[in-house]
């Protein structure tokens, strides 16, 4: 059959994902579910036409989440002192060895920094700058390619050669159940006659 994505919503409000299936015009549509080397994809976009699809979609490595997705990755203790269980956004959870649990936090912390230089640099590119501040940017940006280069090795490194272990989500707390509504017992007040007419 043909294989559905559950796409978390960004809330997680919703009890269930929402599935979409793979768009005909993406790479590894032809593939069954256990061709694909990995449970988690990347995507370009969502459209609806006779059905949702998520198109040019790309399985990608379990850690690749953890180091480039998302906005806080927390970590945890195990069952098993040997793996440490590493937690995104507080609901995508993998079971990663625990040596290789401090060096995700500072692979994803120094790919923060690069980030934030990068986009810092391309932002000032049109202001006017005097010679010597432009050959010191220059030298800088070759800093940082080398660094770029040395951290992409890192992180190919780590993605080959961690074995890891995703685990299914945590259950979502149960609604409440809502009681009926009971309706209050009104006492009922006795009505008072008045004084009785003296005979005339």
């Amino acid at each position: 059959g043909q294989i559905a994505l559950p796409l978390r919503e960004p809330s997680a409000s919703a009890d269930t994902p929402t599935e979409a299936a793979v768009h005909p015009a993406s790479a590894n549509s032809c593939l069954n579910g256990g061709d694909w080397l990995s449970p988690y994809v990347t995507m370009h976009d969502v459209c609806f036409t006779t059905k949702l699809y998520a198109r040019s979609t790309s399985p990608v490595p379990p850690l690749a989440p953890l180091i480039f997705c998302g906005q806080e990755l927390s970590l945890s203790e195990s069952a098993s002192d040997s793996h440490t269980i590493a937690t995104l956004d507080g609901w995508l959870r993998i079971k990663v060895p625990a040596e290789v649990a401090p060096m995700l936090i500072a692979l994803r912390q120094r790919m923060e920094r690069l980030v934030s230089r990068i986009i810092e640099r391309a932002a000032a590119t049109g202001r006017p700058r005097p010679r010597a501040a432009t050959h010191a940017r220059a030298e800088e940006q070759r800093k940082e390619i080398a660094a770029l280069a040395a951290l992409t090795r890192a992180i190919l490194t780590l993605l080959n050669d961690a074995r890891v272990e995703p685990l299914p989500l945590p259950p979502k707390p149960r609604k409440p159940l809502l009681q009926p509504k009971r309706g209050k017992a009104k006492r009922k007040r006795r009505k008072r006659k008045g004084p009785a007419a003296a005979d005339n």
